[in-house]
């Protein structure tokens, strides 16, 4: 069954933007790296190409779309023609040096909605699942998980 709330909990446009930034503008990846991570990324494949490009700029190798695409295929992550044509679409998106702060920043916010919906989900779960549950009992656990996930504000809101 589709989850239509994590439907619009992405951007793909978005995802695209800051992984062909960080392949054009080398100094793109020193204004972003501590605000990254995999999880930005719905698409596997977008986690993929960027977990490339970080194990690049980590080993301080270039990561343009050529050193990117044979990371790919060396580490058997995908094959040749896959690589090029998952780097050819992302590719096709627009970079942009000027924005990327504001594009990371919406990627972070549609990620926390994202972790807020499986926390969520499973607090779903666990209710249907086991009609002897104490609400209160749910509630606090949805609240710490919010918590964990760093989701604070939304686990303030889940106790009230």
């Amino acid at each position: 069954m589709k989850d239509i709330f994590i439907e619009t909990m992405y951007n793909m446009q978005f995802e695209m933007q800051v992984l062909t930034t960080l392949m054009t503008y080398p100094k793109a990846w020193d204004s972003v790296s501590s605000k990254i991570h995999e999880d930005l990324f719905y698409s596997v494949e977008h986690q993929n190409v960027f977990n490339a490009i970080r194990s690049l700029k980590t080993e301080d190798n270039p990561s343009d779309l050529l050193f990117t695409h044979d990371w790919l295929v060396s580490n058997k992550i995908y094959d040749e023609e896959k690589s090029n044509e998952i780097l050819f679409r992302i590719s096709n998106a627009a970079a942009s040096i000027t924005i990327i702060d504001a594009t990371v920043a919406k990627l972070t916010d549609l990620s926390s909605k994202r972790r807020a919906r499986r926390i969520m989900r499973d607090a779903d779960d666990l209710i249907l699942n086991n009609p002897k549950a104490d609400a209160s009992d749910v509630i606090n656990q949805v609240a710490g998980d919010l918590l964990k996930a760093g989701l604070p504000s939304a686990a303030k809101q889940s106790v009230h």
